[in-house]
C-alpha cells in the first residue's frame, strides 16, 4: 500500500490579494458625505479606484499534470504518480485517485523524475540538503539536474510577483499583479560547494576553473556557452 504524507487536501489556491472596493470606515464616510452638500449645492463623495483585476499567471512549472517517479526520503520509489510542481511555493502537488489533490511534505521526498507527455522529455528534480552554502533555502528547494558528473549543472526555478501599476503619474497602466517566471543556473562541484553562474563563455569558464585544455576545446568545437547543451558538452569533456 502506498503511503504519502500530506499537509493539505483539496484544490491549491494562492492567497487572495485585497481589492480596492471601499469598506469599513471609507464606506461609511462616503455615505456620510453623500448626504452633505457644499455651499454651491454640489454633493461631495470620496472616490475610490476599483480597476484592480487580481492576480494573473500560474504558480506551476507546467500547467498540465505529468506522471513522475517520486523518490521518497527512505529511498523507495513510487512510480507514475500524477503531479504538478508548484515552483512559487516549492512544493509538489499530487493528484489522488479520488480526483482531488494533496500537497506532499517536501521533507518526505528526495526528488522526482518528471515525465512530460507533451514534449516527451524526462526531467530530473532533486533536493540537495548537503550543499555547502549560506543560502538555506537553496538546500531545501527542488533543483533540476541538467548534468551530473564530477560537477553538476543545476537550475533553480522561481516565480516573482510583478505588482500592479495603475495609480500615479508614472504608472504603467497594468491593473493586475502577475506571476513572472525566473530561472537561475548553478554549478555544483564535487566538494558540494555551489555557485550561481550566468551562461556565457567568461562566467562558465571562470566557475569551472577552466584549464587551457578546456579553453582549447571550446574554441575547437565552437561551443556557445550561452546554450545549456554546449555547457553540458564542456562539462562532459572536463570529466573525462
Amino acid at each position: 500500500m502506498k503511503t504519502w504524507f500530506v499537509l493539505l487536501f483539496g484544490g491549491l489556491t494562492l492567497s487572495a490579494f485585497g481589492q480596492n472596493t471601499p469598506s469599513g470606515y471609507d464606506a461609511q464616510q462616503n455615505l456620510n458625505m453623500a448626504g452633505a452638500t457644499s455651499g454651491g449645492g454640489m454633493t461631495v463623495v470620496r472616490g475610490f479606484d476599483n480597476r484592480y483585476e487580481g492576480l494573473r499567471g500560474s504558480p506551476y512549472l507546467l500547467q498540465h499534470w505529468c506522471n513522475a517517479d517520486v523518490t521518497l526520503a527512505n529511498s523507495k520509489i513510487q512510480n507514475d504518480v500524477p503531479v504538478k510542481y508548484d515552483v512559487y511555493s516549492n512544493r509538489l502537488v499530487m493528484r489522488r485517485s479520488q480526483g482531488d489533490s494533496a500537497i506532499v511534505v517536501s521533507s518526505s521526498v528526495k526528488g522526482f523524475l518528471l515525465k512530460d507527455v507533451l514534449t516527451g522529455q524526462n526531467r530530473l528534480f532533486e533536493r540537495f540538503p548537503d550543499l555547502k552554502t549560506d543560502d538555506a533555502i537553496l538546500k531545501e528547494e527542488y533543483l533540476e539536474v541538467l548534468y551530473e558528473g564530477k560537477t553538476a549543472l543545476l537550475v533553480r526555478y522561481d516565480k516573482k510577483v510583478l505588482k500592479a501599476s495603475y495609480q500615479g503619474a508614472y504608472s504603467s497602466g497594468r491593473t493586475y499583479d502577475e506571476l513572472m517566471d525566473e530561472k537561475n543556473y548553478y554549478i555544483r562541484k564535487a566538494d558540494q560547494t555551489i555557485s550561481k553562474v550566468k551562461l556565457g563563455k567568461k562566467s562558465v569558464l571562470e566557475h569551472l576553473n577552466a584549464s587551457d585544455d578546456l579553453k582549447k576545446f571550446v574554441e575547437q568545437e565552437k561551443l556557445d556557452l550561452k546554450e545549456t547543451k554546449d555547457v553540458i558538452r564542456l562539462m562532459e569533456f572536463a570529466d573525462k
